[in-house]
């Protein structure tokens, strides 16, 4: 099908295309479609790049938000050497560091992690626990008790200290990481740092160990002594 678009009479040589009198031109229905189509495609391309540098923009600002908040933050689990702080960093009952006979295990593999290697401490009776009063301290899982170990053993590994607690009497435990922070400090640079680092931990305990959990439901909760 073509239409026909025929102008006046009368032509003078040097007129425009369209609207000189004289002039007739024959457009292809197909070829407006073509037009058309190639607008479209067109809009199209231009949504799709423009969508995408927004999305390349919110992305690098996300990325620059993170960086300038951690930016000279330090890792408060290592000191300068990149070792493990020494065991007096960790807020405990130092009357309640020594459990009797077999509650106080070495790790598996203890050192296999690159860092420096801590402990994992099983704690079979409350009065055992070695938490400080009114400090917060992260509950990491809570798993039966040979996934628990398992998982406390590769946070030892990894040079943090921790610890299992019995939670009832279907064998399921508490992982709980022993570094304390006091109220008022959830928020703070260092205590934030340091769940990342649990969370991390998590990550590659999943990945390496096959394990249950990536702790990535870790939460922290004030220790109160239980009385009575």
């Amino acid at each position: 099908m073509v239409a026909h678009v025929a102008a006046a009479p009368n032509a003078t040589e040097g007129q425009p295309l369209f609207g000189g009198p004289g002039q007739s031109v024959t457009v292809s229905i197909r070829t407006i479609w073509a037009a058309v189509a190639i607008a479209c495609i067109v809009l199209v391309v231009a949504y799709v790049m423009g969508y995408k540098q927004h999305e390349r923009k919110t992305l690098d600002d996300r990325t620059k938000l993170t960086q300038e908040q951690f930016d000279g933050v330090v890792d408060p689990t290592l000191n300068p050497s990149g070792t493990s702080p020494a065991a007096s960093s960790t807020p405990v009952n130092p009357s309640l560091i020594s459990p009797g006979p077999g509650e106080r295990r070495p790790i598996d593999g203890a050192g296999t992690g690159g860092e420096g290697a801590s402990s994992l401490l099983i704690v079979k009776r409350a009065q055992d626990d070695p938490r400080e009063e009114g400090m917060n301290y992260f509950i990491v899982a809570n798993l039966p008790f040979d996934e628990a170990k398992r998982a406390g053993d590769f946070l030892a590994g990894r040079g943090v200290a921790s610890a299992l607690l019995p939670r009832d009497n279907r064998g399921f435990c508490q992982v709980v990481a022993l570094r304390g922070f006091p109220a008022g400090t959830l928020d703070s640079t260092e205590c934030v740092q340091y769940k990342e680092r649990l969370r991390s931990i998590g990550r590659e305990y999943k990945r390496t160990q096959k394990g249950p959990t990536d702790f990535a439901d870790l939460f922290p909760r004030k220790y109160r002594r239980a009385t009575g």
